[in-house]
């Protein structure tokens, strides 16, 4: 089985950009699927209809990396960092790892201080490992960020970078970047968030 997967079980017609989430029973039927073929699902939000994630995942021998989503919102984002307080501590025996954000800084949303808030507002609330997750360019361009966290989650993107890289030369970009993560935070673990072209 695949270690894990990014998991937004989102049908045609659904987007949290419209707020039409899928429901329980989609959620349910997907991580049906994946059982057996992957050790974990990463979660992308703790609300949007993601809070039955932690116990259909246990009913199919998967666990979870959960994550909270951060934007620009304060409202919002005191609503997902509650919710991912309240279910890493709910649902230890499954969740093992948290993620405090996805591409904040890419995105601009928050400042990197603000950030650290929130990280260190889950840290001290839960017993999983910590992390906040980004491309790699941004923990290089922060490299503080990583003092705040337990392991680095990384985004390795090729296409998307400022220099797009052919698809024929993304294997060999991927692991001189990843070198390059690795050579700047020697005692960090470092969990690959995103991978691909």
């Amino acid at each position: 089985p695949l270690e894990s997967v990014s998991f937004a079980p989102f049908r045609r017609h659904q987007s949290p950009l419209t707020r039409v989430y899928p429901s329980a029973a989609e959620i349910e039927a997907d991580l049906a699927a994946l059982a057996g073929h992957v050790k974990a699902v990463r979660t992308y939000t703790s609300l949007e209809g993601m809070q039955v994630v932690p116990d259909a995942a246990r009913r199919h021998g998967i666990e979870v990396l959960h994550s909270a989503w951060l934007g620009t919102r304060l409202v919002n984002n005191e609503a997902e960092i509650d919710a991912l307080i309240e279910q890493a501590n709910r649902h230890p025996d499954v969740i093992k790892r948290v993620i405090v954000g996805n591409e904040v800084l890419l995105r601009r949303d928050l400042k990197v201080p603000e950030l650290i808030g929130y990280i260190r507002r889950v840290k001290q609330a839960v017993k999983q490992p910590v992390s906040y997750a980004d491309v790699w360019e941004f923990w290089l361009r922060n490299p503080g960020l990583a003092r705040e966290v337990d392991f680095i989650t990384v985004h390795f993107l090729p296409y998307w970078e400022d220099m797009p890289v052919r698809v024929e030369d993304a294997m060999e970009h991927i692991l001189a970047v990843h070198a390059k993560v690795k050579a700047a935070f020697p005692d960090k673990p470092i969990l690959i968030g995103e991978v691909g072209w």
